[in-house]
Parts: structure tokens; sequence; C-alpha cells
């Protein structure tokens, strides 16, 4: 049996395991991954076996995406002396737009750093996305303050707010925090499966009231992901490819006019977000096995598989991870140990600076 500890860190580690694994099929159809790899069992070791037309992004294999990298800044953010306030975060995301650091972004995410930058608030310069962007960095937040859970509360939702201006993906970065704290507290998953929708119905109703009016938000979703969690926790569990149907079924006839088709890892909040915490607390499961058969679906593997990374991380440690394949894994170790003693490992300019070191390279590699 795991520690208190040992989970902690394992979160850190599986979102960036869960990153890594996905994103050199990033965008593939299930067809694609089984055409080109048989049974994707591990992260490939060269490149040579992808297609010509598939090594278009020329991603360095083993090295974090945007996932990560935005998982490490939050907590940077929160472990700083100043600590946690959405002004440092806003400060945070344009200082690394500005020294290049970002890689892999969106363009909902890349939207509102340019809105910061021209001097937008924090509380006015989310997009207008319902998507997963946020909900990806914020199993390792549940982690660190999994003793806190107002304070969790609180920067989950104003941290996702910031980016995604939208409830139902705030609702849902908190969704993956709760989820994570609760599980490196050593909760059942079962409980945490019990305990969930109504922690997002709550998260849900404060910020449709009058004290968070100031931040400008989407909030016509109202309760929908916290009904969704209800609706898909009410059944028996039976497998990952019965949880992907059921999926589904909540979350298609939610989607937007002109969205692309659905997909149990696609990277809206009621596809991909509603999977990954389905996965991340199914009772029976083996993590190593259940997080390739969630990236061997396709679509947005790299964020999904960050989500549900971090959530198994929480569960079951870093046992199951093969660390040796991260390519910044002294790094990462830093932060996995910061996650625990709740001691910055190092200045967020150092952490930015690094990031954006890693990202020239791959800018260079992609020439």
């Amino acid at each position: 049996m795991s520690t208190l500890d040992e989970r902690a860190a394992g979160c850190l580690w599986g979102l960036a395991w869960g990153d890594a694994l996905g994103a050199p099929i990033e965008g593939w159809t299930e067809a694609e991954i089984a055409a080109t790899f048989g049974a994707y069992s591990e992260l490939p070791r060269t490149l040579d076996a992808v297609p010509s037309s598939k090594r278009r992004q020329k991603r360095r294999l083993g090295l974090h995406t945007d996932d990560t990298q935005q998982a490490l800044a939050l907590l940077a953010v929160v472990l700083s002396p100043g600590g946690w306030s959405p002004t440092a975060w806003a400060q945070c995301l344009v200082r690394g737009e500005q020294l290049g650091a970002w890689r892999g972004t969106g363009r909902h995410f890349d939207g509102a750093v340019q809105k910061l930058a021209a001097g937008a608030s924090p509380e006015q310069a989310g997009s207008p996305s319902a998507g997963i962007g946020a909900a990806m960095r914020t199993a390792p937040l549940g982690a660190l303050l999994h003793a806190q859970p107002a304070r969790l509360r609180q920067i989950a939702i104003e941290a996702s707010a910031v980016t995604h201006a939208d409830l139902l993906a705030c609702s849902l970065g908190y969704a993956v925090a709760f989820a994570s704290a609760r599980l490196v507290s050593g909760a059942p998953a079962g409980e945490v499966r019990a305990e969930l929708p109504h922690a997002v119905a709550d998260a849900e109703a404060e910020w449709l009231g009058a004290g968070r009016a100031r931040w400008t938000l989407d909030r016509s979703a109202s309760f929908r992901l916290s009904q969704a969690l209800s609706a898909l926790f009410a059944l028996p569990q039976r497998g990952l490819r019965v949880l992907a149907s059921r999926v589904l079924e909540l979350g298609s006839p939610t989607l937007g006019a002109g969205a692309p088709p659905a997909h149990p890892n696609h990277g809206y909040s009621l596809l991909g977000g509603l999977f990954a915490l389905g996965v991340g607390l199914e009772e029976q499961l083996e993590p190593r096995g259940a997080l390739l058969e969630v990236v061997r679906l396709g679509e947005d593997t790299d964020t999904v598989g960050a989500m549900v990374g971090g959530l198994l991380g929480a569960r079951f440690g870093a046992d199951w991870i093969p660390r040796e394949r991260l390519v910044d894994r002294l790094h990462l170790s830093g932060y996995a140990t910061a996650v625990c003693s709740g001691a910055a490992p190092e200045p967020l300019e150092a952490l930015l600076t690094r990031e954006a070191a890693h990202s020239l390279r791959e800018r260079e590699s992609q020439r």
C-alpha cells in the first residue's frame, strides 16, 4: 500500500507520464494508431515507425507538453513567496509567453494570454471555452492542497477561469483537483465517486452566485457537470469500453453545432473530461494498462492521458510509471517532492527559462 507522500508525488509523475505517452499520437485515430504500432504498448523508442505524414509535430519523445508545463507553473505560483493570486498566475502566463516557454498550446489558452499581455484583468481575460485545457493542470494542485479543501476549490476554479471563461471548464478543473486530493488522502475510488458530484455541485452553486459576478464567465451550463457525474456514476462499472460508451451518451447531445465528432477523448469537458474522471475512479483496474487503453483510443491523447495519469498516480503512487523515459525527470522529481513538502523547488523564473530552452529546441527541430 502506497503512503500519502508516495501518492502525492505519484500524481505529478502520473500527469507527466500520461502527457508524454499520449504526445506522439495526439490527433491520431484509433485505427491509425493500431495500423502503425499494433498494440501501442509503450512510448516509442524512435520516430522511425511513424509515417512522414504524421511527423508534423516532431515532438521529442519523452518530453512533456503544455499539459505538464502548466501544472508545474501553477504549482510554482502557489508555492512562490507571494503565494496564490489570479494576478500572480496571469503574470506567470504572460512571462512564459515572453520567454517563448509554452509549447503545444491551444487557441483558447493563447487567446487568454494575449488578452492578459494587452492589459486585461485576470477576471476578464478567459476565452469562451468549455474544453479540458484548464483541468489538465489541476491534479497536482489537489495533491498539494489535499488538506486545505476551501483553498483548493478557490485556486482550482480561479486558475481555470483566467484562461477558460466557462463554468463547465472551471467546474471540471475543480473536479479533477478534488478527486486527486481525496485519492491522495487515501479515500477509496468508490467513496470519491460518491462524493464528487456533490462537491462539484457546491462549487457550481458558489460560482453561480453574486459573489463571483466580477468574473466574466459563461454560466449557462449551470449544474451540467455535477449532473453528468451523478448519471455516470449511477451505473455499475463494466470496464473502460462500456464507460466510454456511456460518456458518449451523456456528452454527445451537449456538443455545439459544428463541433468535431464526439469521442471519449474529445477535448470537451463532458467528453474527454468526464471520461478521464470515470477512468481515474474505476474501481477495478491496473494503472499502466488502463492508461494505455485510454491513449490507444486516439484523439486528444496527451491531455486526456495527463488527466488520467494524474488521477491514477494520486491513487496508486508512481511505481507503475517508467520515469526513466521522461526527458526532464530530474526537474520533475523536484516538483514531485515539492507536492509532498510544500517547498518550492526553484524560482518561477528558473522553471520558465528551462521550459523556454526545451521549446526552442523543439521549434528548431520542426524547421
